[in-house]
């Protein structure tokens, strides 16, 4: 059964089985409206398929009922049963290829389908076994259409810019043309750095830190400090020129895409892990915006544009934490960490900053985060880690699983944090406890 959207008015129209006319899901058609109805809802059928919205289907491979008994060596008629239960009639395969054999998955084309037959289709690409990791995840790439390969010219083009960059390199130390720098705000001197997790394959973005001097205090006699805080994004468009075979390329994908255990890139890998990855010890083309603050998170100026910097180090997620738990404790031997104070500074600053936006009513939704992994043995495993913005004095419902204590005082008084991101933590005891307190 299907339903096809009636733009004169808001009910669709219901489309069952034998009226379909082999249409599929998503097809644009034309439909004949009918006088009976099936439970209340008006009826129709397809008179004509206008245009297909997908002919290519990857599923398991099957002798033809036809052809049941087949041995290694005859290469009678095959069936294709899609992974895609919309896909509701088998594909008829009536000459594979040698390498196709039951059991295996594979890539099929409808060629044919006249109704009241069955679809033909003809054979793209075997993908293997059935049940084995790499053909199911090769299996779930082709069937979303996704192209893991780049077409020569695009690889060609990505190619030549990465040769050029690195020929600046061996001639002047960096990617970046000095006509280029010219044109760009300077970061490469202030403190700048990534988070991303552990597995990430390319780096979009950093935060840079600099703590101004005194003559940048507006007011006279003004005792707080001001801080220069930078978010920045790789300029891919540096680079991806438009009209170019890499833009035509990236339009066409439309973002990368991240599976369990790779990525799918919307750039060839020496502009998308290299020239337009915010790599550590290098320098980069970015977008900015920075913002002058001062220790209770207020803005007092900004700043858009263009920029060249320069990472310091990449963070994970787990070593940034590692690194605000020192300063927590008063040491001075985590990354960056000039002194006490400034440690502090940078914690107390994004409570303030956090606390800001509770106030202006964000939204904040507390539920789990799923991580699945691929393990050696091809096995997909699932992780959970909660996340919550309360506590109930047992130090239990916080989502960090690798931690002893998930919640930590900051005070002497009763004032909870939580240790995944310093969001203060909602009081949910008896009304005897007091609040939390800046």
């Amino acid at each position: 059964m299907g339903f096809v959207e009636d733009k004169r008015s808001e009910e669709d129209v219901t489309i069952e089985t034998p009226n379909l006319a082999t249409a599929l899901n998503r097809d644009e058609v034309e439909v004949e409206l009918l006088k009976e109805k099936v439970r209340g809802r008006k009826t129709g059928r397809v008179v004509r398929i206008i245009k297909r919205a997908k002919s290519r289907f990857v599923g398991t491979l099957e002798p033809s009922p036809s052809h049941s008994v087949r041995d290694s060596i005859s290469q009678g008629p095959l069936r294709l049963v899609a992974d895609d239960f919309r896909m509701y009639a088998p594909i008829l395969i009536p000459r594979p290829p040698r390498a196709a054999r039951k059991g295996q998955k594979a890539l099929v084309e409808i060629k044919e389908w006249k109704l009241g037959k069955e679809p033909v289709g003809a054979v793209i690409k075997v993908i293997g076994k059935k049940g084995e990791h790499e053909v199911e995840m090769e299996s779930i790439i082709l069937e979303r259409g996704f192209e893991s390969a780049f077409p020569r010219e695009v690889e060609a083009e990505a190619e030549t810019i990465a040769e050029e960059a690195r020929r600046l390199i061996r001639k002047t130390g960096t990617p970046i043309p000095s006509d280029e720098r010219q044109k760009r705000r300077d970061f490469r001197t202030t403190t700048l750095f990534t988070i991303d997790p552990a597995n990430a394959k390319d780096f979009d973005d950093a935060l840079s830190f600099r703590r101004l001097p005194s003559s940048a205090k507006a007011t006279e006699g003004e005792s707080e400090d001001r801080f220069e805080i930078g978010i920045h994004i790789a300029d891919v468009s540096h680079y991806v020129r438009e009209g170019s075979v890499l833009d035509r390329e990236a339009r066409e994908r439309g973002t990368s895409v991240y599976l369990v255990d790779r990525t799918i890139p919307m750039l060839p890998e020496a502009l998308s892990n290299d020239l337009c990855s915010l790599n550590p010890g290098v320098d980069r083309l970015a977008f900015s915006a920075v913002f002058e603050l001062d220790e209770r998170g207020r803005v007092h100026s900004r700043w858009f544009g263009k920029s060249v910097i320069h990472s310091r180090k990449r963070f994970t997620y787990e070593s940034a934490q590692k690194s605000i738990d020192i300063h927590r404790r008063g040491s001075t031997s985590a990354p960056f960490a000039s002194s006490k104070r400034n440690g502090w500074i940078r914690i107390n600053l994004l409570k303030s900053l956090c606390f800001s936006r509770t106030a202006k009513s964000r939204i904040s939704f507390p539920r789990p985060l799923q991580k699945r992994v691929a393990s050696s043995n091809s096995s997909i495993g699932l992780t959970m880690c909660r996340t919550e913005k309360s506590w109930n004095g047992s130090g239990s419902s916080c989502g960090r699983s690798d931690m002893s204590s998930p919640y930590e005082r900051t005070g002497a008084s009763t004032e909870k944090t939580c240790r995944c991101c310093l969001t203060p933590l909602r009081d949910t005891r008896p009304s005897r406890l007091s609040k939390p307190r800046l």
